[in-house]
């Protein structure tokens, strides 16, 4: 007799948190919220909003690193974010909690607008939630790339690549556009992933639910033994922490 063991349910598999919907909805309204204040400049909020060297290193106003990301050129440089923040704002939030998203997220977005600012013109100002969405994509393919066993590392790996170049990688320059929080996002975004998985990784390969196939010799048909269990019991509130 001969047998194999193949992945049948993993973390991925299990329901996205019931309050994804809900927090995508929210971050969305309010994205469109602050762009249609900073575009009415509503309390003068057009003026401080955005971020730039000299507004933050020199005058020390920190606060626009953050304030910055929900700020946008217009409704299609929104819209076009939006895009992608969509679908990366339910899932992140419904896997992996509140922590990793939106908390990490726009807290490490923030770190990318410093990163980014020391290279511009002092008094560019820089706007925009692109790399942050740029952090949620690479986020969730090294997400995906760890905890999707399933399938073979090389088809994982070659998803992900796909994925990454015809998502991310883009089409034509436009000089407006600052390419290297695009980066400065997705490096953040894998190397934040890893760290979460460290940190995560007993829980995360606890959902693994395995099975072993066995070939009997004759002309028998093969046997399915299960070997591991996804613990539907775990409170909804400890998985996405």
């Amino acid at each position: 007799m001969s047998s194999f063991t193949v992945v049948k349910e993993n973390w991925l598999t299990r329901r996205p948190h019931a309050g994804a919907l809900e927090l995508m909805l929210l971050a969305v309204f309010i994205l469109s919220l602050a762009n249609a204040a900073f575009h009415a400049d509503f309390m003068g909020l057009r003026d401080l909003m955005p971020v730039s060297k000299d507004a933050f290193y020199q005058k020390h106003e920190y606060w626009r690193a953050w304030t910055a990301l929900i700020a946008h050129a217009d409704w299609g440089h929104l819209f076009s974010n939006l895009f992608l923040f969509v679908p990366l704002s339910y899932f992140l939030f419904g896997y992996f909690g509140p922590w990793y998203f939106p908390v990490t997220g726009f807290f490490v977005g923030g770190l990318v607008n410093m990163a980014t600012i020391l290279t511009m013109p002092s008094q560019v100002d820089l706007i925009g939630v692109s790399g942050v969405v740029y952090w949620m994509g690479a986020a969730w393919l090294t997400l995906y790339l760890l905890i999707e066993r399933r399938e073979s590392v090389r088809r994982r790996l070659f998803k992900v690549l796909i994925i990454a170049v015809g998502l991310f990688l883009p089409e034509s320059y436009k000089p407006e556009v600052s390419y290297l929080a695009h980066f400065y996002g997705f490096v953040a975004g894998v190397v934040s992933s890893f760290g979460y998985y460290a940190l995560n990784r007993d829980r995360i390969l606890a959902a693994i639910v395995t099975e072993t196939i066995v070939e009997p010799d004759d002309e028998g048909p093969p046997v399915a033994e299960v070997e591991g269990r996804i613990e539907d019991d775990l409170d909804d509130d400890e998985y996405w922490h």
